[in-house]
């Protein structure tokens, strides 16, 4: 289900939680009420973001680097239980998207998608099978799982399962933004691990790939440090002020070629 925010609503950084309101199926009155289906019935949903994780689509967090985290609701990943949104960093072929679900208790990964150069093949979408837990206010450990991983080899892109395990480890810390002040903020390290053994076109291919995400997250802000390794792409977008970091974009993000 897909809900219209007021796209041209002014974004403060007090907001600790965002809430919309919208019906199914097609159509959004602007929030003020559940909105029609188109069937002649009423559904009313009201979503809340994860404090540390609020976002609005069709906006873009800016950064000293010239990236810009640029937020868009991804259809594709999202159903009648969970609104996943994209946030895409860098243009082109160069670019990173990850999929993020936010929620109360818990901000999550549901996949990546870019050029990820590996063993003679290039990954362009990995799709989790469970979510990879972001932030969860816990350092648990979690299972394994799996992931469809479309893969570009020559001039043929098929899709193959491959294994996903991953540690997180989350700590409360500052970061310093320039002339701001020190913002407390939480760090998230996640350290994930992609391996494929098989067979893909009659050619035998081994996978064994390390992709690091460390995330800054402020309160009612979002993602104010970026730093990742994602098998040839590497980010390190950080925030240098409190002040326009904010940017209302018109049209969704561009997507690298899938």
């Amino acid at each position: 289900m897909k809900f219209i925010f007021n796209r041209f609503a002014p974004l403060t950084l007090s907001v600790l939680i965002l809430s919309a309101c919208g019906g199914g199926g097609g159509g959004s009155d602007g929030g003020t009420n559940g909105g029609n289906n188109g069937g002649g019935g009423t559904i009313s949903y009201s979503q809340q973001f994860n404090a540390y994780m609020p976002l609005t689509e069709d906006t873009s967090i800016n950064y000293e680097d010239g990236t810009s985290g640029v937020v868009a609701y991804d259809d594709a990943e999202s159903n009648s239980s969970q609104d996943v949104y994209s946030i895409t960093y860098g243009s082109g072929a160069d670019a990173l998207i990850m999929l993020v679900e936010s929620t109360p208790d818990a901000i999550k990964l549901h996949g990546i998608r870019g050029n990820f150069d590996v063993s003679f093949v290039t990954i362009t979408q990995l799709l989790f099978q469970t979510p990879l837990v972001i932030s969860d206010n816990s350092n648990d450990s979690y299972a394994p799982t799996v992931a469809t991983a479309k893969v570009k080899y020559g001039i043929a892109t098929i899709n193959v399962t491959v294994d996903v395990s991953y540690t997180k480890t989350e700590t409360d810390t500052t970061f310093t933004t320039y002339g701001d002040g020190n913002l407390p903020v939480i760090q998230s390290l996640l350290n994930t691990n992609i391996h494929y053994e098989g067979t893909i076109l009659s050619n035998d291919i081994y996978i064994d790939e390390d992709l690091q995400t460390t995330l800054k997250l402020a309160k009612g802000i979002g993602i104010v440090s970026h730093e990742g390794s994602y098998a040839g792409l590497t980010f390190d977008a950080q925030i240098n002020s409190l002040t326009r970091i904010f940017h209302q974009t018109t049209q969704a993000a561009r997507k690298p070629d899938i």
